[in-house]
């Protein structure tokens, strides 16, 4: 049986989500969380900056981050973290690597590893200041509607702009093949 997508692709993220990015990752600075939903990820980060497309969420912007015309009013900031909707989740990114200054953290289905035709190109060039891939198990349950968990396994991207694995002379360990028939 095939569930309806959920409004505005809400699905929000407990707190031991954020908390396995919290342990895994060293985050310090200002972070913006641009798809906020009910806070679940800015709550877990001091002085977070918020957004969220939903006019009755309670953030400080209530703007469309697929779109660049918002970062301008956004600006820049440390870090960017956020569980974006996945049918919108690369021009988020691509957004969010643009107007971050040291990184960013996405939670995001494994599947969004695959260099598909609308993310193969942005995969391929940022391959080498992705810093760490966090699978997390078990699958979170997104959906309250649901028994059990979601029958995708989700797992922390992050990637870092100071980063660099072939600067360190180490084959990128993420490899991004498209176009190779």
């Amino acid at each position: 049986m095939t569930l309806a997508r959920i409004p505005k692709d809400f699905y929000p993220t407990e707190s031991k989500l954020t908390h396995v990015l919290q342990t895994s990752v060293n985050i310090s600075g200002s972070v913006f969380e641009p798809c906020a939903g009910n806070s679940d990820i800015s709550d877990m980060f001091a002085g977070c900056i918020t957004n969220d497309i939903d006019k009755t969420k309670l953030t400080h912007w209530n703007l469309d981050a697929t779109e660049i015309r918002s970062w301008d009013r956004f600006g820049k900031y440390d870090w960017v973290i956020s569980n974006p909707p996945f049918s919108q989740a690369l021009p988020i990114i691509k957004n969010s690597w643009e107007n971050c200054h040291i990184g960013m953290a996405m939670l995001l289905r494994l599947t969004w590893m695959e260099p598909c035709k609308d993310r193969a190109l942005w995969l391929h060039n940022n391959a080498d200041q992705m810093t760490r891939l966090i699978p997390v198990n078990p699958r979170p349950r997104f959906r309250k509607d649901t028994k059990g968990s979601d029958n995708a396994t989700v797992a922390w991207f992050v990637w870092e702009k100071a980063w660099s694995w072939n600067s360190l002379h180490i084959q990128c360990p993420f490899q991004f093949r498209h176009g190779w028939r």
